[in-house]
């Protein structure tokens, strides 16, 4: 009778995460069909691994950068536009973030910022650009953070602000001329009670202006990042 209990215990403790589980495997073997369109403010790349979870409190500053090469772009009919040549979108973000003990239903309250620098900023309506490295639209958030015994789950609102340069039509931009707000939510889940394997997962949906000085509506756009993956602990040697 003891051992039946405690198999039934084991299988009621397992429900919640076969339940996570299937739930990535459905979405992944069933993609949304989306149709292409104007490129948001939201670069995707930036989050993966344990990108569910919120930093400890404290004052965190980074420094990221990203390169971005290609030689085609897809038109909002889905078909490739092919480039001349091919065409490398770089770009360096200096990123500060805070997170507080204040708590906000039951949450860890965190702020961010990033002020971002771009090398070939993409977008439909300028293939050809060429410019040097500038400022381009920065953004500023807020955040929630729930820490779980074997879950972190974070919400935030991200506001991006068109402090790049832009025109239509100029192969000089550096920004979207675009306001945007961004809604994200996501949970990274441990697999193990050691915590040493994490899911996670974090979706982004973004609501945009017309952009500046034209009646081009980019839409909203809906963005998933996340990653699977062990933590290796390496023991440090005492000096």
């Amino acid at each position: 009778m003891r051992s039946h209990a405690r198999a039934t215990a084991r299988a009621r403790k397992s429900r919640p995460m076969r339940f996570i589980l299937w739930s990535c495997i459905i979405i992944t073997a069933f993609p949304l069909v989306s149709e292409a369109q104007y490129k948001g403010d939201h670069i995707p790349g930036f989050l993966g691994l344990e990108s569910g979870s919120q930093a400890p409190p404290g004052l965190y500053v980074g420094n990221v950068v990203w390169v971005y090469p290609t030689s085609s772009i897809k038109n909002n009919s889905g078909h490739n536009v092919t480039l001349p040549g091919s065409l490398t979108s770089t770009a360096d973000v200096i990123l500060v973030n805070v997170v507080t003990n204040y708590k906000l239903f039951g949450a860890n309250l965190g702020g961010s910022a990033a002020f971002p620098f771009i090398k070939n900023r993409i977008q439909l309506n300028s293939l050809d650009v060429n410019t040097g490295f500038a400022y381009t639209d920065m953004f500023i958030g807020a955040s929630l953070g729930w820490h779980l015994k074997r879950a972190d789950i974070t919400a935030g609102y991200n506001l991006y602000i068109p402090t790049g340069r832009f025109s239509q039509g100029g192969t000089d931009n550096t920004g979207l001329g675009i306001w945007g707000n961004e809604l994200t939510v996501g949970s990274t889940i441990y697999l193990d009670e050691k915590r040493l394997w994490n899911a996670a997962a974090n979706l982004g949906l973004e609501f945009h202006s017309d952009k500046s000085g034209t009646n081009i509506q980019v839409g909203d756009l809906g963005t998933v990042e996340g990653g699977l993956a062990p933590s290796i602990l390496i023991a440090a040697p005492l000096r």
